[in-house]
């Protein structure tokens, strides 16, 4: 993983161990990286691969599997993905 400043923004690259983001309610966004695009999934929900912004409507017509290595995770952290 890679991480450069723009501006005030970060820009996290060569993220294929995946992330997980957490707001101070709990809720989980699940973020990987993939050759053609991201695989994301929010809380303990299904995965979705996302590489268009047409993607962004889920159905069951554009579901795919991912198998992110979370090994960059704690033990605690992964058992709740």
């Amino acid at each position: 993983m890679k991480l450069t400043i723009e501006g005030n923004q970060e820009i996290f690259t060569e993220v294929y161990t995946g992330i997980t983001l957490r707001t101070s309610e709990g809720k989980k966004l699940h973020i990987c990286m993939r050759d053609n695009g991201f695989d994301i999934r929010l809380n303990m929900g299904d995965w979705h691969h996302v590489n268009s912004e047409l993607d962004w409507i889920f159905n069951n017509e554009n579901k795919e599997a991912a198998n992110c290595d979370n090994t960059n995770l704690s033990t605690s952290d992964r058992d709740n993905i």
